[in-house]
């Protein structure tokens, strides 16, 4: 409804639902992952409140109303309202279009996994960058909070820029191809690394001072 195309790795795909929107469609070898009414799409309800949905997914990309309110509110109304409902089963469009995609497509399924990885190694930085009181942020205030987690972010931000820094400045001040180096590999090296970084400091002891 935004424009915008989401590619989750499902847990337990495998187990998923597969919709179909009619009912009397021969589906050939995907028939067996379609028996049964219950998945079968009703399109009367997204027809019905196509232009209120609109409206309310207008009202995300215009700014006018947060995601998270946004989704008390959807979340709000019961199973028998037809809002709620158009929604649920334009979500089960969306889904079994994705999975019959990452079905399908290999390249789409190494696209996501290694997007996936960056986005892990982003949040493993941030653990062992938030070490102090074994990772837990103990601000008295939001406001506090708020400025834990800039700082952490900031911190990720500074080391993944240095480290491309120093990729590229090993590139410039030799010669790859001279060593054999193919250099088209380095669009797959990611800066997201910190194990050549001391996140914990360097400590040095004066021996004449102990006792």
């Amino acid at each position: 409804m935004l424009g915008k195309s989401f590619c989750p790795r499902i847990k337990n795909i495998k187990d998923q639902w597969l919709y179909r929107i009619n009912g009397e469609k021969d589906y050939c070898s995907l028939n067996t992952f379609l028996k049964g009414a219950k998945h079968i799409i009703k399109m009367s309800p997204v027809v019905d409140q196509w232009d209120r949905m609109a409206h309310f997914y207008a009202s995300l990309e215009a700014g006018h109303v947060t995601a998270s309110t946004a989704l008390k509110r959807l979340t709000g109304h019961s199973e028998k309202n037809l809002f709620y409902k158009a929604n649920r089963e334009l979500g089960r469009i969306l889904k079994t279009e994705h999975i019959l995609r990452w079905m399908a497509d290999p390249l789409k399924r190494r696209q996501t996994r290694k997007g996936l990885l960056k986005t892990e190694q982003v949040h493993q930085l941030a653990r062992d960058i938030t070490y102090g009181n074994r990772g837990r942020l103990k601000g008295k205030s939001l406001e506090e909070i708020n400025s834990s987690g800039n700082c952490t972010a900031a911190i990720i931000a500074a080391i993944t820029y240095w480290q491309a820094k120093e990729i590229s400045k090993v590139i410039k001040e030799n010669d790859p191809e001279a060593a054999g180096i193919d250099i088209s590999l380095l669009a797959y090296i990611s800066p997201i690394e910190w194990s050549n970084v001391i996140l914990y400091g360097e400590y040095k002891l004066n021996r004449d001072l102990v006792r």
